[in-house]
């Protein structure tokens, strides 16, 4: 989810899966933080991948996927070639730009992929998330010991897994030794004082699952403290459930024939509903912004944002919203 499957390593993870299980598919997802996505994701191709995951070039690089023009347009001469050309990817190219730019003011204002996301391994949908929490925090000028500190956090909880829930512990713990100013060390030599963040301590609970290799000690004890310690499975404690009953009930309460007349109407329904509203196209604007009610001055930075680019951006102007949005 960081994106740090290199091209080398993708060769061999992804050619030992396919010996392994020769009918197995395999579809490789990764984010484009670093820049390497596009030469990883052909790379699993040619090791035996049957899929990999990329995005419309106008939506792609950074912490999202790698670019699907830039991948179509490298396996072009091959036998992995997608079928696609660039005429026909241009205009999902240039539609999607014009609707990126219409929403720009709720961008995070990255401007470049960075390899450090090989130090600091954290996931592609997280990274702007933190960097939005931590200036919410005042941290703002202190991004980069963020993002120093979530690999310092991630090796003090044991260096797991990080993809939702577990990425949020991590980053919950980082900007808590940057609020603090603590480093690795003075979290663990202070920790039987410091009040660590909910999350944290649920995680050393054993609340989202044991780590692979166990807790680190003696960490986890000076932060759980005299609190409960979950072991085994996650689930395991729960009363066992009859599927057979649970089945019966459900067809019982939702018979086959209740179930087909419904999605009869709700078919009808939809086919009226698109007989009703004009297809979306590059000539047909958008509907205002649903801005949220509780940020009145973002809606109105916007609104003025978009009347100015409507008067100086010819090549956006026909997708962009109404200026008239208002506060819903």
């Amino acid at each position: 989810m960081a994106g740090l499957l290199k091209p080398a390593a993708a060769k061999t993870l992804i050619g030992a899966l396919r010996r392994e299980f020769p009918h197995l598919p395999i579809h490789v997802h990764t984010h484009d933080t670093a820049g390497t996505g596009v030469a990883s994701m052909i790379a699993c191709a040619e090791a035996g991948a049957d899929a990999v995951d990329a995005a419309i070039d106008s939506m792609s690089g950074m912490t999202s996927q790698p670019s699907f023009g830039a991948i179509a347009c490298a396996l072009e001469h091959n036998d992995l070639k997608t079928g696609l050309s660039m005429e026909q990817l241009t205009p999902l190219i240039e539609y999607w730009e014009s609707v990126r730019f219409s929403y720009s003011a709720f961008e995070s204002g990255q401007k470049s992929g960075s390899a450090e996301v090989y130090t600091h391994e954290m996931p592609g949908g997280q990274y702007t998330n933190l960097q939005f929490q931590s200036t919410s925090l005042g941290l703002a000028d202190q991004w980069s010991m963020v993002k120093k500190n979530y690999a310092a956090a991630n090796k003090l909880l044991g260096d797991i897994v990080k993809v939702t829930p577990s990425s949020k512990v991590v980053g919950d713990l980082a900007q808590f030794m940057v609020t603090n100013g603590l480093d690795e060390k003075g979290v663990r030599e202070q920790a039987d004082t410091l009040s660590f963040p909910s999350s944290v301590v649920e995680y050393f609970q054993g609340a989202i699952g044991i780590p692979h290799g166990g807790f680190p000690q003696p960490l986890q004890k000076q932060v759980v403290k005299d609190l409960p310690v979950f072991s085994g499975r996650p689930g395991a404690e729960l009363p066992p459930m009859d599927l057979d009953a649970e089945l019966k009930m459900l067809r019982e309460k939702y018979p086959a024939e209740k179930i087909e007349e419904t999605g009869k109407q709700r078919g009808a329904q939809q086919q009226q509903q698109s007989k009703a509203k004009p297809p979306l196209s590059l000539t047909h604007p958008f509907p205002p912004l649903p801005f949220p009610t509780h940020r009145p001055d973002v809606a109105r930075n916007v609104s003025e944002g978009l009347r100015g680019l409507q008067g100086r951006h010819r090549g956006v102007r026909r997708c962009l919203p109404p200026t008239d949005a208002r506060v819903h």
